[in-house]
Parts: C-alpha cells; sequence; structure tokens
C-alpha cells in the first residue's frame, strides 16, 4: 500500500481567505476559475516580489494592482507552469456561507495575490496574523482576476 506523506506547513504559512458576498451556490466554473488565476499570479508573485515590496503594499493596496505586470506571454509561461513547478497548497474549503479558502504557501505572494483578487487586509501584529476578506462573490473576483490580464495587454 502506497502512503503519501501529507506536508505539513507551519500555521504562519496559511491564509485565510473568506468571501463575505456568496450565493446558495458556486458555480464550478467560478471556483476553477478563481484558482487558476489565482495560482498563476501566486507563481509570478514568487519570482518578482520580496518581503520589501509586501510592507510597501500593505499600506497602499493600490499601488499592487498598479506596478503588477502579467501579460498575454506571462499567461502562457505560467499557465504550463501550474502543472509542474508550484508549491501553492489548499489545506480546506469550506462552504457554509461565506466561502472560505485556506491556502498554505509563501506569504508574501498569497497577500498580494488576495490584493488582486480584490481582497482587503487587517494586519494583527500582536499575533502575527493577517486576516484576509473579500466582499464580493467568488465570481466577481474571478472578474477582478481576469482584468488583471486584460489591463497589461
Amino acid at each position: 500500500m502506497l502512503e503519501m506523506a501529507r506536508e505539513e506547513i507551519p500555521e504562519e504559512k496559511k491564509l485565510e481567505l473568506i468571501f463575505a458576498k456568496e450565493q446558495t451556490a458556486i458555480k464550478a466554473n467560478d471556483l476553477q476559475g478563481f484558482i487558476f488565476y489565482f495560482n498563476m499570479y501566486y507563481l509570478k508573485l514568487i519570482e518578482d516580489y520580496s518581503i520589501r515590496d509586501l510592507k510597501r503594499f500593505i499600506n497602499n493596496e493600490n499601488n499592487i494592482k498598479k506596478s503588477f505586470n502579467f501579460t498575454n506571454d506571462d499567461y502562457y509561461y505560467y499557465s504550463k507552469k501550474l502543472y509542474t513547478n508550484n508549491d501553492l497548497l489548499i489545506f480546506e474549503i469550506e462552504k457554509h456561507s461565506p466561502l472560505k479558502i485556506i491556502f498554505g504557501g509563501s506569504m508574501i505572494a498569497l497577500t498580494l495575490a488576495v490584493i488582486l483578487s480584490g481582497g482587503t487586509l487587517e494586519i494583527d501584529a500582536s499575533k502575527f496574523k493577517i486576516k484576509t476578506t473579500i466582499n464580493k462573490s467568488l465570481g466577481e473576483s474571478l472578474q477582478d482576476l481576469r482584468r488583471v490580464l486584460k489591463e497589461n495587454n
């Protein structure tokens, strides 16, 4: 019998994303599309941004949207890379209205990808926790992610 070892990620490398506005049912295409775009942007953000960038963008979330450049060439490159070298993890998906997804991976890339998704951040420095909320539905957030690609081409 083959047993798969479950990779453990420390709590500080997990990010809980809550969609505050959701319908009773989620379209499968919206969930698939959101994860697809979120994952591509996550991979590019890992390569392009550092902790210095995170500190700068936390105070002004619009800066990441203006400075993040994702072209059609990036789309083709990162959509292929999704299937080879990818460390974005999903630890939990819960649908009890609101939808909650717990991602694991690089906190810098996760945090910036949430901003690109139309999310907001609340930082509790005393507990070293970042709370993220998207005050939109999954479908509306997917539109925000698609808009990033359209605006750069």
